[in-house]
């Protein structure tokens, strides 16, 4: 097995934030069907993810994508496969649970190759449909991304760390 660590030069990257796009819930689909045409035989479940998946919503304009495959012992496959159509494999990124990957070329993409029956898994889609159920808050979400982005967070790491607080309480929220 492979040391799937990733120093955090290489996961860092700038962000930028964008008004909802309406074309993000196609692409998101899109990706989906490409992905889903790609692993086929390792029965892929695949969701869209984030706030690309929310209409409405200020989004990093990168469609965020949940992968979990039938056998995890396939999951090196997957990877493998993925890399050779320019997927980046960034191991957990921090995130225990998850493999993380991105795409840079052609349309921008995160994928969170997670288990479906993990804390992870569920949080993503409770936040996702919570979100989308409650229109009111996504500017109520918005507003504060932007606020980060205003006081100088344009890298990942410190968009992302700055959010954390405010992102546990609303998955928590959502569960509830």
């Amino acid at each position: 097995m492979q040391d799937r660590s990733v120093a955090t030069s290489n996961l860092d990257e700038p962000i930028e934030l964008a008004s909802y796009d309406p074309s993000w819930p196609t692409a998101g689909a899109s990706a989906i069907a490409e992905l889903t045409a790609l692993l086929a035989d390792l029965k892929p479940t695949i969701e869209h993810i984030g706030s690309t998946a929310i209409v409405g919503m200020t989004a990093k304009p990168v469609i965020d994508l949940m992968l979990d495959i039938e056998r995890p012992g396939d999951i090196d496959e997957v990877v493998k496969r993925l890399n050779r159509l320019g997927w980046q494999d960034l191991g957990e990124a921090g995130v225990p649970g998850r493999r993380y990957l991105r795409r840079r070329n052609g349309l921008p993409a995160n994928l969170h190759i997670i288990r479906k029956a993990s804390d992870l898994w569920i949080d993503n889609l409770c936040l996702r449909d919570f979100l989308r159920s409650h229109p009111e808050e996504t500017g109520e979400y918005g507003a504060p991304k932007l606020k980060l982005v205003r006081q100088g967070h344009r890298s990942l790491l410190a968009y992302s760390t700055a959010k954390a607080v405010y992102m546990r309480g609303l998955i928590d929220k959502a569960r509830h």
